[in-house]
Protein backbone atom coordinates (compact mmCIF):
# COMPACT_ATOMS: atom_id res chain seq x y z
CA UNK A 1 0.00 0.00 0.00
CA UNK A 2 1.41 3.42 -0.63
CA UNK A 3 1.91 5.73 2.37
CA UNK A 4 3.59 8.20 1.31
CA UNK A 5 4.14 10.15 -2.42
CA UNK A 6 6.21 13.14 -2.95
CA UNK A 7 3.76 16.23 -4.24
CA UNK A 8 5.34 17.09 -7.72
CA UNK A 9 2.23 19.38 -8.62
CA UNK A 10 3.61 23.26 -8.13
CA UNK A 11 6.90 21.95 -9.85
CA UNK A 12 4.92 20.53 -12.61
CA UNK A 13 2.98 23.71 -13.45
CA UNK A 14 6.72 25.53 -13.44
CA UNK A 15 7.74 23.51 -15.83
CA UNK A 16 5.42 23.36 -17.66
CA UNK A 17 5.62 26.84 -18.45
CA UNK A 18 9.37 26.44 -19.22
CA UNK A 19 8.54 23.53 -21.93
CA UNK A 20 6.99 25.09 -25.20
CA UNK A 21 6.11 21.48 -26.84
CA UNK A 22 4.54 18.45 -24.79
CA UNK A 23 6.80 15.77 -25.83
CA UNK A 24 9.45 18.54 -24.08
CA UNK A 25 7.63 18.38 -20.95
CA UNK A 26 7.26 14.70 -21.27
CA UNK A 27 10.96 13.83 -21.48
CA UNK A 28 11.93 16.74 -18.91
CA UNK A 29 9.42 15.07 -16.10
CA UNK A 30 11.04 11.55 -16.26
CA UNK A 31 14.08 13.24 -15.85
CA UNK A 32 12.57 14.63 -12.81
CA UNK A 33 11.33 11.44 -11.92
CA UNK A 34 14.43 9.46 -12.44
CA UNK A 35 16.58 12.30 -10.74
CA UNK A 36 14.90 12.30 -7.44
CA UNK A 37 14.64 8.42 -7.10
CA UNK A 38 18.40 8.65 -7.67
CA UNK A 39 19.00 10.68 -4.72
CA UNK A 40 16.47 9.45 -2.54
CA UNK A 41 18.25 5.60 -2.84
CA UNK A 42 21.55 7.06 -2.42
CA UNK A 43 20.29 8.51 0.90
CA UNK A 44 18.96 5.09 1.71
CA UNK A 45 21.56 3.27 0.67
CA UNK A 46 24.28 5.74 2.31
CA UNK A 47 22.77 6.29 6.13
CA UNK A 48 20.78 2.77 6.71
CA UNK A 49 22.04 -0.31 7.41
CA UNK A 50 20.21 -3.37 7.76
CA UNK A 51 17.31 -1.84 6.41
CA UNK A 52 18.60 -0.05 3.25
CA UNK A 53 17.88 -2.98 0.86
CA UNK A 54 14.16 -2.90 1.78
CA UNK A 55 14.21 0.94 1.65
CA UNK A 56 15.34 1.47 -1.49
CA UNK A 57 13.29 -1.36 -3.44
CA UNK A 58 9.92 0.96 -1.88
CA UNK A 59 10.86 3.94 -3.77
CA UNK A 60 8.80 3.41 -6.95
CA UNK A 61 8.44 6.04 -9.85
CA UNK A 62 5.61 6.60 -12.58
CA UNK A 63 4.09 9.07 -14.96
CA UNK A 64 1.08 9.68 -16.01
CA UNK A 65 -0.99 12.45 -17.71
CA UNK A 66 2.85 14.40 -18.28
CA UNK A 67 3.42 13.91 -14.59
CA UNK A 68 5.93 12.20 -12.51
CA UNK A 69 5.36 10.50 -8.98
CA UNK A 70 7.43 9.43 -6.65
CA UNK A 71 6.38 6.95 -3.98
CA UNK A 72 8.08 5.33 -0.99
CA UNK A 73 5.71 1.63 -0.44
CA UNK A 74 5.22 -0.90 1.84
CA UNK A 75 5.10 -0.89 5.49
CA UNK A 76 8.75 -1.42 6.57
CA UNK A 77 9.91 1.64 4.25
CA UNK A 78 7.05 4.04 5.71
CA UNK A 79 7.71 2.85 9.06
CA UNK A 80 11.83 3.76 8.58
CA UNK A 81 10.70 6.98 6.55
CA UNK A 82 8.19 8.49 9.27
CA UNK A 83 9.11 6.61 12.61
CA UNK A 84 7.27 3.61 14.54
CA UNK A 85 6.29 4.85 18.33
CA UNK A 86 6.50 1.71 19.90
CA UNK A 87 3.89 -1.05 20.58
CA UNK A 88 2.38 -4.52 19.86
CA UNK A 89 4.09 -5.53 16.19
CA UNK A 90 1.05 -7.59 16.05
CA UNK A 91 -1.07 -4.95 14.96
CA UNK A 92 0.27 -4.29 11.61
CA UNK A 93 2.01 -7.30 11.09
CA UNK A 94 -0.95 -9.42 10.75
CA UNK A 95 -2.41 -7.40 8.71
CA UNK A 96 -0.21 -8.28 6.08
CA UNK A 97 -1.47 -10.09 2.34
CA UNK A 98 1.87 -12.44 3.57
CA UNK A 99 -0.39 -13.93 6.97
CA UNK A 100 -1.71 -16.81 6.79
CA UNK A 101 -4.77 -18.43 9.19
CA UNK A 102 -4.42 -20.65 11.33
CA UNK A 103 -6.41 -22.80 13.62
CA UNK A 104 -5.79 -19.88 16.25
CA UNK A 105 -5.95 -16.93 14.11
CA UNK A 106 -3.24 -15.41 11.60
CA UNK A 107 0.09 -15.71 11.71
CA UNK A 108 3.24 -14.64 9.56
CA UNK A 109 6.72 -16.69 9.32
CA UNK A 110 9.22 -13.71 9.14
CA UNK A 111 12.91 -14.23 7.80
CA UNK A 112 15.64 -12.17 9.18
CA UNK A 113 19.25 -11.83 8.04
CA UNK A 114 22.22 -12.18 9.47
CA UNK A 115 25.39 -10.61 8.54
CA UNK A 116 28.96 -12.08 8.69
CA UNK A 117 31.57 -10.10 10.28
CA UNK A 118 32.96 -7.86 7.78
CA UNK A 119 30.11 -7.06 5.90
CA UNK A 120 29.09 -4.07 8.68
CA UNK A 121 25.55 -5.35 8.32
CA UNK A 122 24.51 -3.37 5.57
CA UNK A 123 21.92 -4.94 3.37
CA UNK A 124 22.44 -8.54 5.13
CA UNK A 125 20.74 -7.61 8.67
CA UNK A 126 22.99 -7.46 12.20
CA UNK A 127 26.38 -8.72 12.06
CA UNK A 128 26.34 -11.79 14.08
CA UNK A 129 29.60 -12.64 16.68
CA UNK A 130 32.25 -13.74 15.58
CA UNK A 131 32.21 -16.89 18.22
CA UNK A 132 28.47 -17.53 16.60
CA UNK A 133 29.93 -17.57 12.72
CA UNK A 134 32.38 -19.77 13.41
CA UNK A 135 29.63 -22.46 14.48
CA UNK A 136 27.12 -21.11 11.80
CA UNK A 137 29.34 -21.69 8.92
CA UNK A 138 30.13 -25.62 9.70
CA UNK A 139 26.01 -25.65 9.11
CA UNK A 140 24.75 -28.05 5.89
CA UNK A 141 23.78 -26.06 3.60
CA UNK A 142 19.81 -25.10 2.80
CA UNK A 143 19.42 -25.46 -1.05
CA UNK A 144 16.70 -23.59 -3.12
CA UNK A 145 15.85 -26.01 -6.00
CA UNK A 146 14.46 -23.76 -8.54
CA UNK A 147 11.08 -24.39 -10.41
CA UNK A 148 10.99 -26.28 -13.87
CA UNK A 149 8.71 -27.33 -16.31
CA UNK A 150 8.66 -30.51 -14.51
CA UNK A 151 8.65 -29.48 -10.53
CA UNK A 152 7.38 -26.89 -8.09
CA UNK A 153 10.41 -24.94 -6.48
CA UNK A 154 11.23 -26.77 -3.23
CA UNK A 155 13.75 -25.46 -0.45
CA UNK A 156 16.13 -28.47 0.44
CA UNK A 157 16.75 -28.05 4.17
CA UNK A 158 20.19 -28.16 6.03
CA UNK A 159 21.29 -27.83 9.65
CA UNK A 160 19.72 -25.63 12.19
CA UNK A 161 22.05 -23.47 14.88
CA UNK A 162 21.44 -24.77 18.35
CA UNK A 163 23.20 -25.59 21.53
CA UNK A 164 23.23 -29.40 20.91
CA UNK A 165 25.86 -28.62 18.24
CA UNK A 166 29.96 -28.55 19.62
CA UNK A 167 30.73 -25.23 19.94
CA UNK A 168 32.54 -22.93 22.75
CA UNK A 169 31.19 -21.87 25.60
CA UNK A 170 30.89 -18.13 24.76
CA UNK A 171 28.97 -19.11 21.58
CA UNK A 172 26.59 -21.23 23.43
CA UNK A 173 26.01 -18.10 26.05
CA UNK A 174 25.18 -15.91 23.24
CA UNK A 175 23.33 -18.76 21.16
CA UNK A 176 20.75 -19.21 24.39
CA UNK A 177 20.70 -15.69 25.88
CA UNK A 178 17.35 -13.10 25.05
CA UNK A 179 18.75 -10.04 23.52
CA UNK A 180 15.93 -8.00 23.92
CA UNK A 181 13.08 -7.87 26.71
CA UNK A 182 10.59 -8.35 23.32
CA UNK A 183 12.69 -11.58 21.88
CA UNK A 184 10.45 -14.23 21.63
CA UNK A 185 13.36 -17.06 21.11
CA UNK A 186 17.16 -16.36 20.65
CA UNK A 187 17.96 -14.40 17.82
CA UNK A 188 20.71 -16.40 16.63
CA UNK A 189 18.53 -20.12 17.44
CA UNK A 190 17.62 -22.51 14.63
CA UNK A 191 19.81 -20.52 12.13
CA UNK A 192 20.24 -21.95 8.76
CA UNK A 193 23.12 -21.25 6.24
CA UNK A 194 21.91 -20.79 2.70
CA UNK A 195 23.95 -21.31 -0.24
CA UNK A 196 23.85 -20.37 -3.89
CA UNK A 197 26.55 -20.10 -6.74
CA UNK A 198 27.05 -16.97 -8.46
CA UNK A 199 28.98 -17.15 -11.62
CA UNK A 200 30.98 -20.37 -10.43
CA UNK A 201 31.34 -19.26 -6.64
CA UNK A 202 29.76 -20.64 -4.35
CA UNK A 203 28.26 -18.01 -1.46
CA UNK A 204 26.54 -18.31 1.95
CA UNK A 205 24.20 -16.13 3.37
CA UNK A 206 22.05 -16.47 7.07
CA UNK A 207 18.92 -16.55 8.31
CA UNK A 208 16.73 -17.02 10.94
CA UNK A 209 11.89 -17.55 10.59
CA UNK A 210 10.35 -16.71 12.99
CA UNK A 211 6.01 -16.68 13.63
CA UNK A 212 4.20 -13.95 14.70
CA UNK A 213 0.55 -14.60 15.67
CA UNK A 214 -2.13 -13.29 18.13
CA UNK A 215 -0.67 -15.91 21.11
CA UNK A 216 0.90 -13.67 23.67
CA UNK A 217 3.63 -14.97 25.63
CA UNK A 218 4.52 -12.16 29.03
CA UNK A 219 6.00 -13.18 32.21
CA UNK A 220 9.92 -13.18 33.30
CA UNK A 221 12.76 -14.77 31.66
CA UNK A 222 15.59 -16.86 33.15
CA UNK A 223 17.06 -13.79 34.21
CA UNK A 224 13.97 -11.91 36.03
CA UNK A 225 13.26 -9.43 33.14
CA UNK A 226 9.99 -8.65 32.48
CA UNK A 227 9.33 -10.23 28.98
CA UNK A 228 6.31 -9.35 26.19
CA UNK A 229 6.93 -10.62 22.59
CA UNK A 230 6.65 -9.01 19.77
CA UNK A 231 6.43 -5.35 21.47
CA UNK A 232 8.89 -3.16 19.74
CA UNK A 233 10.54 -0.16 21.48
CA UNK A 234 10.32 2.21 18.60
CA UNK A 235 11.91 3.70 15.71
CA UNK A 236 12.93 7.24 14.85
CA UNK A 237 12.04 8.73 11.87
CA UNK A 238 14.70 9.06 8.75
CA UNK A 239 12.53 12.18 6.96
CA UNK A 240 14.30 11.45 3.78
CA UNK A 241 11.24 12.41 1.92
CA UNK A 242 11.34 16.31 2.48
CA UNK A 243 15.25 16.12 1.31
CA UNK A 244 14.63 14.66 -1.82
CA UNK A 245 11.51 17.50 -2.27
CA UNK A 246 14.10 20.29 -1.39
CA UNK A 247 16.50 18.46 -4.06
CA UNK A 248 14.33 17.48 -7.05
CA UNK A 249 12.91 21.59 -6.80
CA UNK A 250 16.78 22.82 -6.77
CA UNK A 251 17.65 20.60 -9.67
CA UNK A 252 14.44 21.06 -11.62
CA UNK A 253 14.93 23.86 -13.58
CA UNK A 254 18.70 22.81 -15.02
CA UNK A 255 16.96 19.24 -15.87
CA UNK A 256 14.37 21.10 -17.64
CA UNK A 257 17.28 23.36 -19.79
CA UNK A 258 19.27 20.21 -20.42
CA UNK A 259 16.20 18.44 -21.93
CA UNK A 260 15.41 22.07 -23.93
CA UNK A 261 19.10 22.01 -25.05
CA UNK A 262 18.62 18.02 -25.93
CA UNK A 263 15.22 18.71 -28.06
CA UNK A 264 17.37 21.64 -29.91
CA UNK A 265 19.94 19.57 -30.67
CA UNK A 266 22.76 21.85 -29.46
Amino acid sequence: MTLLRIDLDKLVTAVAGAMPRRPDLSRAMQGIGAAGVQFWKKLAQSELTSTSRDYAAGIQVFYKDNKAFIELVGTLPNLVENGFPGGDMREWMLKSPKAKQGKKGPYLVIPFRHGTPGTGGRNVGRVMPEAIHEVAKQLQATLSRPASSTRAAKTLWGGRLNPNMPMKEAARAILTRHEKPWHATPIYMGMVRKEKKYEGATQSSYQTFRTISRSVTMGEDEDGNFRQNWFHPGVSPRRFAPRVQKHIEKIAMRLVAASLSSSDGT
